[in-house]
């Protein structure tokens, strides 16, 4: 099984989101969920095996990046490997992830910007976001998930 490349940060973000949102379905007895893009036009297919960390989806970064995703992300939030921050979560509920990544032609680095104004709005600093984003990266090094 091949590891896994590092997602962009801000994908831990728009996992986090997905979560929040509630846009995920989690079936623990076959190992298997679904993620629904942020405009709800998408479904992702995911499939885990925590034991040996290792797990897939078919969203467009695993796809054709391989990189670990957003959808996966999330359904390691959902399961608990992976620390949610409830705070940060009031922050990017119900942002249009999908339509905010069009608009930038897909600069996240603009996404990013977004988040940060949206979060100074709601009190919350950039430095919040930044270590949440970090300790999240962290432990996915240190898990260093495979591809199922």
């Amino acid at each position: 099984m091949e590891t896994w490349k590092l997602p962009d940060k801000i994908k831990i973000l728009e996992a986090l989101g997905a979560v929040v949102d509630g846009r995920l379905k989690v079936n623990h007895d076959n190992q298997t969920a679904t993620c629904k893009s942020s405009d709800l036009k998408q479904e992702y297919n995911i499939k885990f095996d925590l034991k040996n960390n290792a797990i897939t989806s078919d969203d467009n970064s695993a796809h054709w990046q391989g990189r670990l995703g957003y959808p996966a992300i999330a359904v390691l939030m959902e399961l608990g490997e992976l620390p949610q921050n409830d705070r940060i979560a009031e922050v990017i509920k119900d942002l249009p992830w999908k339509e905010v990544n069009t608009q930038f032609k897909n600069d996240l680095t603009k996404t990013m910007q977004l988040v940060y104004e949206i979060a100074k709005a709601k009190n919350i600093k950039e430095v919040e976001l930044n270590h949440y984003m970090d300790q999240v990266m962290e432990i996915i090094v240190e898990k260093s998930y495979k591809n199922l």
